[in-house]
């Protein structure tokens, strides 16, 4: 393409005049007949396409021309906004051999089929058949793909704004917190928790009571234990059970099945925890800063371990006892049943600890610190933030247990690495912590025991 659309019409009419007016008579019965045949092989169908074009015999350049002389290319008429039609100049119209070429003149009163005539408005004429199928076709693909991007990209604004409605949403709701586990219930408010045998035994110094309750089902597996005075803390070593009294400062023995009657082994000043190990019931008492020791044949042995001891922690080997007056982590042989090296300062008010192996955790429920001792060398590292008043703690297995009355959660944390691996949301503040092999057991609130899986 030149981009000349009527390059043309720029040659020479003038050449052959006398050829022309010899064979008008010719001519237009020969376009008449060209004009009929184009126009029905034109595809009226866009699924089928126009056959082939058959060579003719006449239509074959003049016998002795050379084929660098053919005739040139059939020329098409002025673009006068008409479509363009298949319309070919007949082969006998081909100029003399070796004559120079003439072009084609349109006969008077021929017209381009689909054009007005002189003096009336040119209407162009639609496409045809095939052509205007396709030309339909395509603009229906066109728009069906239009169609669909702007439906997705609708769709997708729509889900963005969902989602930034329901972000705003939340953002201005207090968040309701989640039940962790399943959750038993008991007459009054739980203070102390032990599990041992399928039973959880569950302490309310409110009611005077132990309530014994089967691990599975949460319901009685007993009658509830009625102690008097004010249970508050328990520790179970079989066949017994044993509540700390901190009403009367007393050790109350009672069977583990529940049958019998309850027995006070013991009172004194005060009692605010009791652990059991090496086969002995150690008890401690922040009222003279003591540890008291009941061994297997009922003797007691009294030890002094600082100004006010609160919480205790023991295994086979040791126990280990806080003392909140001191700031300090006083270690006890389990065997031997006396104090051994001098205490590990800690600083701050510890109110409980627990023991898994040679690191001891502490909780500070002022300071809101968690912080590890490495009993065997007897240094402490500094406390770390944990959470908002931790009252409990637990470790098994190197995984440690934060109970926070503060923020009602349970933190488990990599002892370890001392990483926060989990928080639990509790819906009603916690008092008292145990573990188990696969639970964790909280008591908390006005009735509620909470089972969370491990």
């Amino acid at each position: 393409m030149t981009g000349e659309p009527h390059l043309w019409a720029r040659r020479s009419h003038d050449r052959h005049p006398g050829l022309y007016e010899a064979e008008y008579a010719k001519q237009l019965d020969r376009i008449a007949r060209i004009r009929d045949t184009v126009s029905a092989g034109l595809p009226n169908d866009e699924t089928t396409p126009p056959p082939p074009e058959s060579p003719r015999a006449d239509d074959a350049p003049p016998a002795g021309t050379p084929r660098g002389d053919a005739p040139p290319a059939p020329e098409r008429p002025h673009d006068d906004g008409a479509p363009h039609r298949w319309d070919v100049a007949p082969a006998d119209l081909a100029p003399p051999v070796g004559g120079p070429a003439r072009p084609w003149r349109r006969p008077p009163g021929w017209k381009r089929p689909g054009v007005a005539s002189a003096g009336a408005p040119a209407v162009r004429t639609e496409p045809s058949g095939g052509m205007r199928s396709r030309e339909a076709a395509n603009t229906g693909a066109t728009t069906g793909r239009r169609g669909a991007t702007v439906a997705r990209w609708v769709a997708f604004v729509a889900v963005v704004g969902v989602l930034v409605a329901a972000v705003l949403l939340l953002s201005r709701t207090e968040p309701v917190p989640a039940v962790a586990g399943t959750t038993f219930r008991v007459p009054g408010q739980p203070t102390g928790i032990a599990v041992a045998g399928g039973r959880v035994w569950v302490a309310g110094p409110g009611s005077g009571a132990v309530w014994i309750l089967d691990a599975v089902t949460g319901r009685p597996a007993a009658p509830a234990l009625r102690t008097g005075g004010a249970p508050a803390r328990l520790a179970v070593g079989p066949p017994w059970a044993w509540v700390a009294d901190t009403r009367r400062g007393a050790i109350v023995r009672v069977r583990i099945d529940g049958t019998g009657t309850p027995r006070v082994l013991s009172q004194g000043p005060d009692v605010t925890d009791v652990v059991v190990a090496a086969g002995a019931v150690w008890a401690a008492s922040s009222a003279d800063g003591t540890v008291r020791v009941r061994t297997a044949g009922g003797t007691w042995r009294t030890l002094r371990v600082g100004s006010r001891p609160l919480a205790l922690a023991a295994d086979d080997r040791r126990v280990v006892a806080v003392d909140a007056g001191t700031g300090t982590l006083v270690r006890l042989s389990a065997a031997r049943r006396r104090v051994v090296g001098p205490p590990i300062p800690l600083g701050g008010a510890p109110v409980d600890v627990a023991l898994d192996g040679n690191e001891a955790w502490v909780v500070d429920s002022g300071a809101g610190t968690l912080q590890r001792v490495d009993v065997k060398l007897g240094t402490a590292e500094p406390p770390a933030p944990v959470c908002a008043a931790p009252v409990a703690v637990a470790a098994n297995a190197g995984n440690v247990f934060v109970l926070c009355r503060g923020d009602r959660t349970l933190v488990r944390l990599d002892g370890f690495t001392g990483q926060v691996r989990e928080r639990t949301p509790l819906q009603v503040p916690p008092t008292a912590l145990f573990l188990d092999d696969r639970h964790v057991w909280i008591a908390a609130g006005e009735h509620e025991v909470i089972r969370v899986d491990r």
